[in-house]
């Protein structure tokens, strides 16, 4: 009788557990995620911190490179940025591309990230690996106008620095045309 008496007692410590369980009602992943997509719509920063509190759950108990997972790595990214932890979401992104390197969502998400940042050879180069044709006109685009930008700055630094010398001469840059070619090489003119 005192082996019955453990037994059941095991049994209905097993039954009392389980309807425990059944009464906390804990959130399936969808309500978890639907949660997690409210609190990231927010203006404020502890609602954004809690989303990015649930999508961490929710990757961490997703099957390595799914479509759940892509998801919740975009999430977790986009969410660090907005809070202006860019080094962290791309840290994320990183780490999730051993498990997912083909999945064009987190690349798209990468190549954004680095294109606002500014690190536009990166961003080209994934842009180009992944065939993200979109992004890579966006990211040629910005290109392009650093080039440009930088081609202005150094014509403006040079015609700096010719005002200067010029200047012990009593001459000044008016006088000079500096012109650059379709060679990319610098000419200059003096006008008298």
């Amino acid at each position: 009788m005192n082996s019955e008496q453990p037994q059941s007692q095991s049994q209905d410590n097993l039954a009392a557990k389980l309807s425990q369980l059944e009464s906390r009602k804990l959130p399936t992943r969808t309500e978890l995620i639907s949660s997690a997509k409210k609190l990231a719509q927010s203006d404020d920063r502890d609602s954004k911190e809690e989303a990015v509190r649930i999508w961490q759950r929710v990757a961490q108990s997703s099957v390595l490179g799914d479509d759940i997972y892509a998801d919740a790595i975009n999430a977790l990214s986009e969410l660090h940025s907005e809070l202006g932890e860019h080094d962290k979401a791309l840290c994320i992104i990183e780490d999730s591309l051993e498990y997912t390197h083909s999945d064009k969502r987190i690349r798209r998400t990468q190549c954004t990230l680095l294109h606002e940042l500014g690190h536009l050879d990166e961003a080209e180069r994934v842009s180009k690996e992944c065939n993200l044709v979109e992004l890579q006109d966006k990211v040629d685009d910005s290109i392009a106008i650093n080039e440009q930008r930088d081609r202005e700055d150094a014509l403006k630094a040079l015609k700096d620095t010719s005002d200067r010398f010029l200047g012990r001469f009593g001459l000044s840059t008016d006088m000079l045309n500096v012109r650059q070619g379709e060679d990319g090489k610098y000419s200059f003119n003096m006008d008298k």
